[in-house]
């Protein structure tokens, strides 16, 4: 299992300054940053954001699974790709359905 879980996403709808976020594999929503430049074009968030979760090694594939998660479910499948990159744990609310 990759020890860091976790990526950068783009936080729409966020005023300049704040659109640079968090998401921890398996949470809900996102962690703000300071990393955004309120200078910065919507582009420029967006490839600074690649080049970020380049250097963990998380994929744009993944990146948008992670949203997918953070926003929706972990077991949805617009986040098959997340569980695959870190690993398929048991989900608290899949362990108490049992």
């Amino acid at each position: 299992m990759i020890s860091n879980q976790f990526c950068y996403v783009h936080a729409r709808g966020q005023k300049h300054g704040q659109r640079i976020g968090i998401v921890q594999y398996l949470d809900k929503g996102y962690f703000a940053t300071d990393l955004d430049n309120p200078s910065l074009s919507e582009k420029d968030v967006d490839e600074t954001i690649d080049h970020l979760n380049e250097r963990l090694g998380v994929s744009w594939e993944v990146r948008m699974a992670m949203e997918i998660g953070s926003m929706m479910n972990w077991r949805v499948p617009g986040a098959k790709a997340a569980l695959e990159h870190f690993g398929k744990p048991e989900i608290a609310e899949e362990v108490h359905a049992t």
